[in-house]
């Protein structure tokens, strides 16, 4: 039933097309279905396109689609993945350039990441619904600078590449003037300079943008000769120099966030690549909890209850022979018919006096809670404020009422079934 096909497995073949299906569990990997299209009829034809469907993969792969002319790997994941991945396009070049595009459930992250476009120097960021309005991200890298010393461990040994140019757009807030937030941020490393370019105008085809230049060694501050401003309406009123020195220091502490950003995104994406390729090499498949045959922690879990419960009847029955030991001990190995008789008797009056002792300690400490209960009846007539220990009392009275009767059920059944036992006692003939 489980196999579906024969043997698991069934090919179909139509016009320049083989469907290949798989029951499921059969294969490691967790794929059922795979559709081949060639580029003719004939048996060993070039692939043209390749499409693979998985079913309960750990990692949610559920579709591979390979475009084999193209150079394009298409992967869709479902939801539930740690780091919220939807789908991955792989692009090959002609120059065996590869560009990667990662989609996330943006919904389920923090950071609103929807799309990720990865190539060898370019990092690419798209996001959605963010606080602070920022909807891209892109970032330009180059060559790591070079360290001298000792080697250090694999692991640590991947150096972050050198940034040269951040650039940041941002969204304009729909309850304030376009004109007075920024829509794009560049940072650009090589010539130490910052520029920002406004929100537009309404009825206006250019924004208005600021350039600050790193200011020249042994200057406190940014003077005019390092600014550019360019208004649109050159009637405007040009904004003060303290006005941007105080702009240029914001865009500084910014700065320092967005380099960390981009740190932090390189360092999600060699994650993030370290991970599919262990996750391809290592393919786990998940297993539901009422699938008892596959499922190795529903097994482990039913045979540890099935060994319990034979060490829990072991030791009942152990317990059960033990009960004549300690009035044996008093007699030689052949015991008389008095002697058995007495052993008997003081067995069971043994058992009987024990459970008798319990019963009255529960019952005395039944008593001792009613006549706390009557004093806090009294007391709570004065003081409302009693009600809710009034109830506990009553509470802690019902659990123990309870449990005296429940002990007087067991000490009943127990002593039918030591009486039992010691009847049929081999040991007193």
């Amino acid at each position: 039933y489980e196999l579906i096909f024969r043997l698991g497995q069934k090919i179909e073949r139509y016009f320049e097309t083989k469907v290949e299906h798989f029951a499921p569990y059969l294969l490691k990997d967790g794929l059922v279905i795979r559709i081949t299209k060639f580029r003719n009829n004939q048996e060993k034809s070039d692939k043209v396109r390749e499409v693979s469907r998985y079913r309960n993969r750990y990692d949610k792969l559920e579709e591979r689609q390979v475009y084999f002319t193209d150079g394009r790997v298409i992967e869709h994941f479902g939801k539930g993945r740690e780091d919220k991945l939807a789908q991955i396009v792989t692009d090959t070049k002609y120059n065996d350039e590869q560009v990667k595009t990662y989609t996330f459930y943006h919904t389920y992250r923090q950071d609103g990441l929807f799309q990720r476009e990865v190539t060898e120097w370019e990092l690419k960021d798209k996001y959605l619904e963010r606080e602070d309005n920022l909807c891209s991200l892109r970032v330009q890298f180059g060559v790591p600078d070079k360290k001298f010393g000792p080697a250090e461990d694999e692991e640590n040994s991947r150096i972050p590449r050198k940034i040269l140019k951040l650039v940041e757009e941002f969204k304009a807030p729909p309850d304030e003037e376009p004109s007075k937030n920024i829509a794009q941020r560049v940072y650009d490393m090589e010539e130490d300079s910052v520029k920002l370019t406004f929100h537009r105008e309404k009825d206006r085809i250019l924004s208005r943008t600021i350039t600050f230049h790193k200011p020249q060694e042994g200057q406190k501050e940014i003077g005019m000769e390092d600014i550019v401003v360019y208004m649109v309406d050159p009637r405007q009123t040009p904004p003060s120099i303290n006005y941007l020195r105080k702009l240029y220091k914001e865009q500084l502490r910014d700065h320092i966030a967005a380099v960390n950003r981009a740190k932090e995104t390189e360092t999600q994406v060699s994650q993030l690549i370290d991970r599919r390729l262990q996750e391809e090499a290592n393919t786990h498949l998940s297993v539901g909890l009422f699938d008892t045959k596959r499922n190795q922690r529903v097994q482990s879990g039913r045979e540890r209850q099935e060994r319990e419960r034979k060490e829990r009847e072991k030791s009942e029955v152990d317990l059960e022979l033990d009960f004549l030991a300690p009035f044996l001990a008093k007699y030689p190995k052949d015991l008389t018919y008095q002697q058995a008789l007495q052993v008997r008797e003081d067995c069971l009056m043994s058992i009987k006096a024990g459970m008798k002792e319990k019963e009255l300690e529960l019952s005395g400490n039944l008593d001792s809670l009613k006549k706390e209960m009557v004093t806090l009846t009294i007391r709570s007539a004065d003081d409302p404020t009693l009600q809710e220990e009034v109830q506990s009392k009553k509470f802690f009275i019902n659990v123990v009422e309870t449990r005296v009767k429940r002990h007087l059920q067991y000490a009943a059944d127990l002593v039918i079934k030591v009486e039992k036992k010691i009847r049929t006692d081999p040991r007193l003939g």
